[in-house]
């Protein structure tokens, strides 16, 4: 069975930039920030890399539980 669902342009943009984070938070962008004297960017760039996993996964789990919903799973 094929439901057509809606897409939310949104979303996909909003996980692409927590995905951008995620991979920030990898190579440790915030704390070689800190450390080059970039204190307040350091922090706040570590604050948003600590928003990008959480953000990431309540996107990827409403669209994952909105498309079983619509399938009837």
């Amino acid at each position: 069975m094929i439901v057509k669902m809606r897409q939310i342009p949104g979303f996909d943009l909003l996980k692409f930039i927590m995905s951008l984070f995620i991979v920030a938070v990898h190579m440790q962008l915030s704390d070689t920030l800190i450390v080059s004297n970039y204190l307040l960017l350091g922090r706040g760039v570590r604050t948003l890399q600590n928003l990008g996993v959480p953000t990431f996964f309540v996107i990827s789990s409403y669209l994952f539980f909105r498309k079983c919903y619509a399938v009837g799973v």
